[in-house]
């Protein structure tokens, strides 16, 4: 019996199981495209110089737009993970927290991205990650939930949506939460 359950009662459970089905559908989404995490992880490291970023959310606004033009929302959050997982050794502190922060504020930077013309060529989707639009914000918004989603327990996800402090992206993620599941969404709300 986990720690919700034993204050709260079975209507916890229930809200608990809801929150893992949640997380399981989204994983299962993202285990059903053809990109391979690990492959992608290293793709994108390379091309937005990941090595040498400060742990700063700011310095990753490129791998947020790189993730967010490229790849399908619940895909880019566990490429994004597996960023983690590769490099979090080797930079010194944990790049996950630095990404779900600049895929955030996505739409709140106030300079502009560099890309080189050949990139876009190659990935013309890159675009949306790049260029403010009512596409970018809504797949990011779909990343910032999937992230909630990754949590061990409701609990977690709770107090990993305080983090959030852009009011747009708060609403917005509360927004899709709630067509997911009115009562888990008001749960992680609070």
């Amino acid at each position: 019996m986990g720690i919700l359950s034993s204050f709260f009662g079975k209507d916890c459970r229930d809200l608990s199981d809801r929150y893992a089905a949640l997380a399981d559908d989204a994983a299962k989404r993202a285990r059903a495209s053809s990109t391979d995490p690990e492959t992608a992880a290293k793709e994108v490291a390379k091309k937005c110089g990941l090595h040498n970023k400060p742990r700063e959310f700011t310095a990753y606004k490129d791998v947020a737009a790189y993730l967010i033009g490229t790849y399908e929302p619940e895909v880019a959050y566990f490429v994004a993970v597996e960023i983690n997982e590769q490099y979090a050794q080797s930079l010194g502190y944990i790049p996950i927290g630095q990404i779900v922060l600049a895929v955030e504020h996505l739409d709140k930077f106030k300079k502009g991205f560099i890309v080189k013309t050949e990139e876009l060529e190659k990935n013309p989707s890159l675009a949306i990650g790049i260029n403010k639009s009512p596409e970018r914000t809504k797949r990011a918004v779909a990343f910032l939930t999937y992230a909630l989603l990754n949590f061990p327990n409701i609990g977690t996800a709770r107090k990993a949506f305080t983090v959030y402090r852009v009011p747009e992206m708060r609403e917005n993620v509360l927004r899709k939460l709630r067509a997911l599941d009115q009562d888990v969404a008001n749960y992680i709300a609070g």
